[in-house]
């Protein structure tokens, strides 16, 4: 976070929070703030306040009411800024295919019909499933949800396939 004057971070789970601010005290930051905020109530940040925006590894998936989402981020950005957004891709193999003939690395799968991702672990020999809401989305998708004002500079599309490999690869 050298580059940034601020680093704002927002996550619902108070876990995932307590781990990112341990990491950065153990980094020694000192210029990043980490807030317990369901980003469905929008961003607690002023109107154009931020230079860059970041949601990684299919967060912005998991947001049930993207379009407002996506409106907030115009909001905040100022003139210039960038918004950086990763979501689970409707069009991957994983989901075309629509099953897999094998054991797989992942230890969640995206639920095309019911928009969740299901998390599946093994626990006392039983095996159990949590589902949390996640929309997968292909490019065509998210350039119809911009709202003016936030263009898609840039939409890339990366196959991850050692996800649903046969665990026996590894």
């Amino acid at each position: 976070t050298p580059h940034f004057q601020k680093v704002v971070g927002y996550d619902i789970s108070p876990d995932m929070v307590r781990v990112a601010q341990q990491k950065a005290a153990a980094k020694g930051t000192i210029n990043a703030t980490f807030i317990v905020h369901d980003l469905e109530e929008g961003i607690p940040e002023g109107d154009e306040s931020a230079s860059l925006v970041i949601m990684s590894v299919g967060a912005a998936s998991d947001i049930p009411n993207l379009p407002n989402l996506l409106r907030e981020i115009r909001r905040v950005l100022r003139s210039g800024g960038k918004a950086f957004l990763s979501f689970y891709n409707k069009d991957a193999l994983l989901y075309q295919w629509g099953f897999i003939p094998w054991a797989v690395g992942l230890a969640g799968e995206i639920n095309m019909e019911r928009r969740c991702l299901d998390i599946i672990w093994e626990e006392d020999g039983s095996e159990h499933t949590y589902s949390v809401h996640a929309q997968a989305y292909g490019p065509n998708d998210l350039e119809t949800l911009l709202p003016p004002g936030l263009p898609a500079v840039s939409v890339t599309t990366h196959p991850i396939v050692a996800s649903i490999m046969p665990n026996v690869l590894f």
